[in-house]
């Protein structure tokens, strides 16, 4: 648990408060990086369903899920589904577990897992399903 920790630092600080986001909760308004540190808003995603999959190269766990989403989940999403990865770590981190794991799509950037904190989740993988106006319909460790 102390690697964890020191990976993503707002978990350590954020153990005791409660989740800021919940089902029903917008996203809308949350601002994540993308890869390049151009800022990517959760409601540029509107009119989509998003899965937001929260995955670090560090969890053996996240990068089975990462190869699962891959093969099984994509493929089988209607046209107006997307799933976007929020990387929690470091930009080249996120860039190299992205390019190993040959990911398609969005990759963001959690780095502190501050986002990941505000939903209520303290490890990796994690999922996010957002519907068409950004509003939580699912939030789940792992899956």
């Amino acid at each position: 648990m102390t690697t964890l920790l020191l990976a993503l630092p707002a978990l350590a600080e954020e153990n005791a408060k409660p989740p800021q986001y919940r089902v029903g909760d917008s996203l809308a308004g949350v601002e994540l990086t993308t890869l390049d540190g151009k800022p990517a808003k959760v409601s540029a995603y509107a009119g989509k369903t998003v899965a937001l999959v929260f995955l670090a190269s560090f969890s053996r766990t996240a990068r089975e899920v990462a190869q699962e989403v891959e093969k099984r989940l994509k493929p089988k999403l209607p046209e107006n589904a997307v799933v976007a990865y929020v990387h929690v770590e470091s930009p080249v981190a996120a860039a190299t577990f992205r390019k190993e794991q040959a990911l398609t799509g969005d990759s963001l950037l959690d780095p502190r897992a501050d986002l990941l904190t505000k939903l209520g989740h303290k490890s990796v993988p994690a999922v996010v399903v957002l519907d068409s106006k950004s509003v939580v319909r699912l939030s789940e460790v792992s899956f």
